[in-house]
């Protein structure tokens, strides 16, 4: 059991069931304040994450396929969207996304 985890149950007086997590106010994972702890589920957390920008997508992912110059040079291309996905080894629908604006928002 996490530390802020254990806590908070402690603090609350509570047991908390297994679909529950802890979450923080502060956004420090290690952070074991009681102020800074609530309970909520993991969608709770997704959202909260979501709200503050400290979700993990385009150039900023480590799953990122392309770098930011890549995503410029594509939405700047003459090249059809078929001929952006063979030179880049993605599917069309890769290259649609990202000229539309729908992928690498962050560029």
């Amino acid at each position: 059991m996490h530390a802020h985890r254990w806590l908070y149950q402690y603090v609350h007086g509570v047991t908390l069931p297994s679909n529950i997590t802890v979450n923080h106010r502060c956004d420090n994972p290690p952070c074991v304040n009681p102020a800074h702890l609530y309970a909520g589920t993991r969608q709770d957390n997704m959202r909260d994450m979501i709200a503050r920008g400290r979700q993990c997508h385009g150039t900023r992912s480590p799953q990122a396929k392309f770098t930011r110059e890549q995503v410029v040079a594509i939405r700047q291309s003459a090249l059809s969207q078929r001929q952006l996905a063979r030179l880049y080894g993605v599917y069309d629908m890769t290259i649609h996304r990202i000229r539309k604006g729908l992928s690498y928002k962050d560029v």
